[in-house]
């Protein structure tokens, strides 16, 4: 079972079975604000009651703790990061050539669209392993303009928020363009979550269901998190 447990002052430690949880390399988890400490109990709990997750990933399935974890042991970490290859593959502009997957692609791409100033391209799919065999198989890049956008947003973020858009793209596997586009407010939780369905993880009604219920919970637990590193919230590793 999750709770906490007030330490000093109003901070408070997160406690699994009694214990004090530890990040990823084992050392002490932080001292949260009261509000940060529910929020993280509120969103374990909602992991431990899936029958589907086992024990031992329940605290790397929660996004709060990849990124509190990780920022405690960044030590002053800026994060850097581009699109500028990861782009090449990215499904956001090279939706399936035909039904039924296409329809559903466009519907979740419809948000992303509006998100982005630069005009969207539908390109064909990248089936080549680096951009020297891109070049010489004539397979169509994603225009410069598109990626000086997200990479100029990108520069906007904090660290923190950098390593958030690292963590959605390696977890949702089919681009960076909605991660980044989530992390700056230009989508929401909603269209994240659909994109992963669609793009990454297409499944059965029923499964999709199961899996987005769970993935916006966790992805709303992020955004606060998300908002109180904006709002330089104190006890937040940084």
């Amino acid at each position: 079972m999750y709770s906490y447990k007030r330490v000093k002052g109003n901070r408070y430690i997160m406690l699994e079975d009694g214990d004090p949880i530890n990040n990823h390399l084992g050392n002490p988890f932080p001292a949260l604000t009261e509000e940060r400490a529910l929020q993280f109990m509120v969103e374990l709990k909602i992991i431990q009651y899936n029958e589907f997750i086992p024990p031992e990933d329940r605290l790397r399935t929660s996004f709060t703790y990849c990124v509190l974890s990780t920022m405690m042991e960044a030590s002053g970490r800026t994060f850097p990061l581009t699109v500028d290859d990861e782009i090449q593959w990215d499904r956001a502009f090279r939706l399936n050539p035909g039904p039924p997957l296409l329809l559903l692609e466009q519907r979740v791409i419809n948000q992303a669209k509006v998100g982005l100033q630069s005009p969207w391209v539908n390109l064909d799919l990248n089936y080549c392993s680096t951009p020297e065999e891109m070049r010489e198989n004539g397979t169509a890049f994603v225009p410069a303009n598109i990626i000086a956008e997200l990479n100029g947003i990108l520069s906007s973020f904090l660290p923190v928020e950098r390593f958030m858009v690292m963590l959605l793209s390696r977890y949702m596997v089919f681009g960076i363009t909605l991660p980044v586009l989530w992390v700056a407010d230009r989508i929401d939780d909603t269209c994240l979550a659909d994109g992963y369905w669609v793009f990454g993880r297409y499944a059965g009604p029923r499964k999709f269901k199961r899996e987005k219920d769970l993935l916006l919970y966790r992805l709303s637990f992020l955004k606060k998190l998300q908002i109180a590193y904006r709002n330089g919230e104190k006890g937040l590793p940084v």
